[in-house]
C-alpha cells in the first residue's frame, strides 16, 4: 500500500481516521502502531519476514536505547552494536541480498537511520532513552514517514509522541497538503515517469539528441516531484494525526549551486549525514585536505545508500568533485553572479541525475553521446522527428513542472488558502489526480526502493 493508491485514499484512511479520533486520547498512540502493522503488511504481503525485520528492529533499538541508558558507562559498546546492526543489515542486505534471493525490506534505510540517530542522541545525552515502548514504536513505525521519510529524529519529535494538539483545522490543513501532494505524484511524476520509460524502451542508441535532452528533463522533473509528492503527503498525513513533521524540500531547482541544492533536496537526509556523519569526522575543523577527506566519505556514502550499483558511486564521486569545487574553487563566482549560478544549474541537475537513473554503464555511455554529439560516437539523428513527437505528447507535463518549480504555484496557494475558490481548486485536483491514478494503477513512489 502506498499513499497514491486508492486502496490508502478510500479505505485506510476514511476508516483509520474514523477510528484514531474516536479513541480516547490516550489509546491513539495504540492505533497509530496498528495502523502502521496494517499500511505496512498490506504493501509487503508477499515477503513476511519484512514486517518481522521492522518489529525487530523496534524491540532491538528499544532495548540498546535503555541499556545506554541504563549502563552509561558501556554506551559507546551499545552504540556501536547497533550501528552495526542496523546500517550493517542495511548494506547487507542491499548488496549481497540480491544475489541470494532476499529482498531489500521496503523502507530499511529509514528506520535504520532514525534508529542510528536515536542511540547516538541518547549517548550523546541530547535526549533520554524512552521508557515507553509504545511511544518508542511509534517513532519507529508511524506509517505516514515509514517507507521514504522524511528522516524524523528522537529529539525533535518525542514531546510529540506523548501529547499532542489536535484540531479540525490542523486536520484539514492536512488533508489539503495530502491533496497537493498527490496531485505532485499523479499529474507530473507519473506522466513523466512514463515518459523516461518509453524512451529507454527505444534504445538510447536510436534517439535523437534533443529527444534526450527532453527525456533527461523530464526525468529530472519526475524524480522530483515524485519525492516531494510523497514528503507532501507524508507531512500532510501526519498533520492530520497531530504531528508536525519537518519539511523535506525547499524549492531545490532554484539553486544556485550543488551545495545550494543539497541544502534544499532531501532536507532531512542532507542534516542526518551532516549531524551522523561529517561533523563526527571532523567537519571542516582540521584543515582543508581533512575537510576534502570528510566530503568524500560522506558522498560516497550518500551513493552506496542510494543503490547498489556501480553508477551510484560514481554519482556520488561526481556530486563531491562538484560540491568540493563549489568549496574551494568557484563557489564564491556564483553567489556574486546568481544567474550564472541558475545557468550552471540547469545543466549540472539533469546531467547528474542521467548518471543516477542509468545503471548500465554502457547505456549510460550512450546516452550522454546523444546528449553530446560532437563527443567520440555522438550522433544527433536531429531530423528524425521522434523529439517532435514526444515532445507533443509530454510537453504540457514538462512546462507544467517547470512552472511548480518556481515560487508562482506558492503564492497561488497562499493567495487561495481558506477561500471558497481554493477549496474548489483543490477538489478538482483531487478528482483529476484520483482518475489518473485509476488509469496508473498507482505508480510505487522512487524513493521507497531505497
Amino acid at each position: 500500500m502506498n499513499f497514491s493508491s486508492l486502496e490508502f485514499i478510500f479505505l485506510f484512511v476514511p476508516l483509520f481516521f474514523g477510528v484514531y479520533y474516536k479513541l480516547p486520547e490516550r489509546w491513539r498512540n495504540a492505533a497509530i502502531c496498528i495502523g502502521s502493522v496494517i499500511f505496512y503488511a498490506a504493501g509487503t504481503y508477499k515477503h513476511p519476514y519484512f514486517l518481522l525485520m521492522l518489529v525487530a528492529s523496534t524491540v532491538i533499538n528499544y532495548a540498546l536505547g535503555m541499556l545506554i541508558d541504563c549502563f552509561p558507562r558501556y554506551g559507546r559498546h551499545w552504540v556501536a552494536l547497533g550501528v552495526i546492526a542496523n546500517i550493517g543489515s542495511l548494506f547487507f542486505l542491499k548488496y549481497a541480498g540480491g544475489s541470494s534471493g532476499i529482498l531489500l525490506p521496503v523502507g530499511l534505510s529509514f528506520f535504520a537511520f532514525r534508529a542510528v540517530s536515536y542511540l547516538v542522541d541518547v549517548r550523546k545525552c541530547r535526549c533520554p532513552a524512552e521508557r515507553s515502548p509504545l511511544e518508542f514504536a511509534v517513532f519507529m513505525c508511524m506509517f505516514p514517514c515509514l517507507v521514504a521519510g522524511p528522516i524524523t529524529t528522537y529529539k525533535d519529535m518525542r514531546r510529540q509522541l506523548c501529547r499532542r494538539e489536535y484540531s479540525l483545522a490542523g486536520f484539514v490543513s492536512g488533508a489539503r497538503v495530502f491533496i497537493i501532494g498527490l496531485g505532485c505524484k499523479a499529474l507530473i511524476a507519473n506522466n513523466l515517469s512514463a515518459l523516461w520509460s518509453r524512451v529507454g524502451a527505444l534504445g538510447y542508441s536510436n534517439i535523437s539528441s534533443p529527444l534526450a535532452w527532453i527525456a533527461i528533463i523530464g526525468y529530472s522533473l519526475y524524480i522530483y516531484f515524485d519525492f516531494y509528492g510523497y514528503s507532501l503527503m507524508a507531512i500532510g498525513t501526519g498533520r492530520m494525526l497531530g504531528f508536525d513533521i519537518p519539511e523535506n524540500f525547499r524549492d531545490p531547482y532554484l539553486a544556485t549551486g550543488m551545495a545550494d541544492f543539497w541544502r534544499r533536496w532531501h532536507i532531512t537526509l542532507g542534516e542526518w549525514f551532516k549531524k551522523y556523519i561529517y561533523i563526527p569526522l571532523g567537519g571542516n575543523r582540521f584543515g582543508d585536505g581533512r575537510t576534502l577527506l570528510n566530503l568524500l566519505a560522506v558522498w560516497l556514502f550518500t551513493g552506496m545508500w542510494h543503490g547498489a550499483t556501480f553508477n551510484f558511486i560514481l554519482w556520488g564521486l561526481i556530486l563531491f568533485i562538484l560540491i568540493a569545487g563549489e568549496k574551494f574553487l568557484w563557489g564564491e563566482q556564483l553567489e556574486r553572479h546568481p544567474v550564472a549560478g541558475h545557468i550552471y544549474m540547469a545543466f549540472a541537475i539533469p546531467l547528474t541525475w542521467s548518471v543516477f537513473a542509468i545503471t548500465d554503464l554502457g547505456r549510460l555511455g550512450e546516452f550522454f553521446a546523444r546528449l553530446f554529439p560532437f563527443l567520440p560516437h555522438g550522433e544527433v539523428f536531429a531530423m528524425s522527428g521522434d523529439w517532435i513527437k514526444y515532445g507533443l505528447q509530454y510537453g504540457i507535463w514538462i512546462i507544467l513542472g517547470v512552472i511548480c518549480c518556481t515560487n508562482l504555484p506558492k503564492k497561488l496557494i497562499n493567495k487561495l488558502r481558506g477561500t471558497l475558490a481554493g477549496d474548489i481548486a483543490l477538489l478538482v485536483l483531487l478528482i483529476v489526480s484520483v482518475l489518473l491514478i485509476c488509469q496508473n494503477s498507482g505508480d510505487p513512489f522512487m524513493y521507497g526502493n531505497f
